[in-house]
């Protein structure tokens, strides 16, 4: 298979994962928490920028309906952290 027809096919699949990813971001609940685990992974911090572009389009902002948190194996969550923002969604979901 010739590069560029490899690289059709690799683009219509992340295509099709990202419509898939919109139609169900739709229907998901008032209040979102995401939590990405692995960010010095290039390739995770790759995929969870296009998840956040992803709710982005669809309406679903940061601060406003989602909730992030990150952490690299460097760097672990604070647990007091999450659970303010657990918290958080109770008083205000």
């Amino acid at each position: 298979m010739a590069q560029r027809d490899y690289d059709k096919k690799i683009l219509q699949s992340v295509s099709e994962k990202l419509d898939r990813i919109d139609r169900i971001l739709k229907k998901l609940p008032q209040d979102i928490l995401e939590h990405f685990e692995m960010m010095d992974n290039p390739g995770y911090a790759e995929n969870a920028i296009r998840k956040i572009r992803a709710y982005e389009k669809n309406g679903i902002l940061q601060g406003e309906r989602l909730i992030l948190t990150y952490e690299t194996s460097q760097t672990p969550i604070d647990m007091r952290v999450g659970e303010k923002w657990m918290k958080t969604i109770e008083i205000y979901g």
